[in-house]
């Protein structure tokens, strides 16, 4: 019992962490906020909320510097990873957290941004066909398939492929 406390003890310390770093990032203090994401990893089980909310944390700080190289390795550490995607998430409408779902549209933000089209193609049809977008009602998934559909539409447009 004193173990499973100290543990409880131990993810709430880093959880409070994950907002320390949440702050200084929103201050603009981006590098110290990676410094202590980064050691968080280093401090918390790989399967945890704790450690898939900051390889998000990381891997959007990264998509929006223009950083691919560092993108794409903690994207990959994230899809191959040991994360719940139905880790309850506090957010009105999205029960579930969805590391694959939204890390996968991240890099595909990353690659629309850069105008590398069909890189972001690709990363929208991975989440679209090879990622299960969890949610508890039909009403959100329907919303995650039209969002994918306008993001199709406008990437098939921006290839000028009107006709897909």
């Amino acid at each position: 019992m004193l173990l499973l406390s100290t543990l409880s003890f131990s993810q709430s310390t880093l959880d409070e962490k994950i907002d320390e770093g949440n702050e200084l990032y929103n201050l603009g203090n981006k590098k110290q906020a990676l410094k202590i994401w980064k050691d968080i990893l280093t401090k918390t089980s790989d399967s945890s909320s704790t450690y898939g909310t900051t390889l998000r944390n990381i891997l959007y700080l990264y998509v929006e510097n223009d950083n691919e190289k560092d993108a794409v390795l903690y994207y990959n550490k994230i899809i191959n990873s040991k994360l719940n995607d139905k880790d309850k998430n506090f957010k009105l409408g999205e029960p579930y957290k969805n590391y694959r779902y939204h890390s996968t549209m991240s890099m595909a933000s990353l690659y629309a941004k850069r105008k590398e089209f069909e890189k972001a193609l690709k990363y929208v049809e991975i989440a679209d066909e090879k990622i299960t977008y969890e949610n508890s009602s039909l009403t959100g998934i329907k919303f995650q398939k039209v969002d994918l559909a306008f993001w199709k539409n406008n990437l098939y447009k921006d290839l000028n492929q009107n006709d897909k």
